[in-house]
């Protein structure tokens, strides 16, 4: 006898099946796609702020030896006036330790450094983007700008000018003056009655030119650098402002 099996169909599955599991998947992948860039988002934003923080600190940095660097500057163009004054005047070498003294102090340069570690690790890794403010990315770099240019002008002051100003120097003094007078880190005015190694009027005159020049260099620099202190003010302000930030 022969014995009937019945025959399993097979279930078909009807369209609105595929659609549902379509959209099923297209809903996981969208889901997906949007939480990995929520992911990058708060990743990125997190490097955004730790970047602000330490941009904040170079800028305070540069502050503390810009504000330094002006008191200087002013204390050099008063003493540079007060050297050009003396070396002009008809009775000059009774002046001449105050002369050794102001001369040879007005030959240093106080050295300081622009900290653009954050600035530079922005542009090197093209990370500018992350900064989301655009306004706040354009203060920055004008300050970069304002900044390189003041110390350029610093380098051509000691360079150039000062260069020209310590060559008269050493026609016109006696540098085993120089080296009596000279202290671990600082000098003093000259013992006795120091004369000059070289008092042709000529050649003092020469030499109060080129002090002149310094003089100008060193007050012009000091305007451009309280100028770049007041922008950099308004930056850790805006920064600040904009993070809200003590």
């Amino acid at each position: 006898m022969e014995v009937h099996h019945p025959h399993h169909l097979s279930h078909k599955k009807k369209w609105n099946e595929y659609i549902i599991e379509f959209l099923m998947l297209f809903a996981a992948v969208t889901l997906g796609f949007f939480a990995e860039n929520v992911r990058e988002h708060q990743v990125e934003r997190l490097r955004e702020k730790e970047f602000i923080h330490t941009l904040i600190e170079d800028l305070k940095f540069d502050k503390t030896n810009l504000e330094k660097d002006v008191e200087i500057r002013k204390s050099k163009e008063a003493n540079f006036d007060t050297l050009i004054r003396i070396l002009k005047s008809p009775n000059y070498s009774n002046e001449i330790g105050r002369i050794y003294y102001l001369a040879r102090i007005g030959s240093r340069k106080n050295h300081w450094s622009y900290n653009d570690r954050t600035i530079q690790q922005l542009r090197n890794s093209g990370n500018f983007r992350l900064i989301s403010n655009v306004e706040i990315s354009d203060k920055i770099l004008q300050y970069d700008l304002f900044m390189r240019q003041v110390l350029y002008m610093n380098d051509h002051e000691y360079n150039i000018i000062m260069a020209d100003y310590r060559k008269q120097a050493m026609v016109v003094f006696n540098p085993l003056v120089f080296q009596e007078m000279q202290r671990e880190d600082f000098f003093e005015y000259p013992e006795g009655s120091p004369k000059l190694f070289n008092n042709d009027p000529n050649q003092i005159n020469l030499l109060a030119s080129h002090a002149h020049y310094v003089r100008n260099s060193t007050g012009l620099i000091r305007k451009k650098e309280i100028l770049l202190l007041n922008e950099s003010s308004k930056l850790i302000e805006l920064i600040k402002d904009e993070y809200h930030l003590k």
